[in-house]
């Protein structure tokens, strides 16, 4: 047997990115595994750079359930951002766009169309293999206090419910799915059981695919690649 920590994942829009080139911002259709780190980064405390995160990268599996679909919706995207400049920092907004501009310096204006999944549920699972610096319980205790706002892919989704991060014992994850049961006032966004599921745990028995979203370089934010299986809903045939 081998523990799990699985935690619920829901609100109103969501934004778990892939490969970004050019203007469009677009996103997965479930969350990501450098997503579902950085999220219990946050939650522990953990800052950009730190580098706890490599023990995270490499000591943490992820797996995921689509509970709800959601859909997917396009926002056009403006923002105002100040010329790069070596040796400036800016410490607020308000800097950025006023106060340690030059006089006669305009912002630059950057356009962009960025995708949402609206109104998506999912259930998370993470395990670890080979652990020495993380622990599922610092997890757990983490998703239930946050130290950092916890975001769903980027910060302007933040969380509609709790986590309700819970530990259980089971063969794989797939079977962890079955055994967990989140609080009874989530029913009404959950359906439990018959979601597709993502794991990077290897069941030859599904198809596999290529996925580019495994941590090399926090600071730089740099991806490799991984395998990821893809189990089809129940009752469902195989993609």
């Amino acid at each position: 047997m081998r523990q799990h920590l699985l935690f619920t994942i829901y609100g109103p829009m969501q934004a778990w990115g892939k490969v970004a080139v050019g203007e469009v911002r677009p996103v997965e259709s479930r969350p990501t595994r450098s997503g579902l780190l950085g999220l219990l980064a946050a939650s522990l405390g953990i800052r950009r750079g730190d580098p706890v995160l490599d023990a995270l990268n490499r000591e943490c599996r992820v797996a995921v359930r689509q509970d709800r679909p959601g859909s997917l919706m396009t926002d056009y995207h403006t923002a105002q951002v100040p010329k790069e400049s070596k040796g400036r920092v800016f410490s607020t907004r308000r800097q950025e766009l006023v106060t340690k501009l030059d006089r006669d310096e305009r912002p630059n204006t950057v356009i962009s169309n960025r995708e949402y999944l609206a109104d998506a549920a999912f259930t998370a699972c993470i395990w670890l293999e080979g652990a020495q610096e993380c622990s599922l319980e610092g997890f757990r205790d983490a998703l239930k206090r946050p130290r950092l706002t916890p975001y769903l892919g980027r910060k302007s989704c933040p969380a509609a419910c709790p986590f309700m991060p819970e530990i259980v014992e089971a063969q794989d994850e797939l079977e962890a799915f079955e055994v967990y049961e989140p609080e009874e006032y989530c029913e009404d966004i959950y359906k439990l059981g018959n979601g597709a599921i993502w794991t990077e745990g290897d069941h030859g028995r599904f198809n596999a695919f290529t996925v580019r979203d495994r941590v090399i370089d926090h600071q730089k934010r740099q991806f490799g690649t991984r395998f990821e299986y893809h189990v089809p809903p129940q009752g469902a045939g195989e993609d």
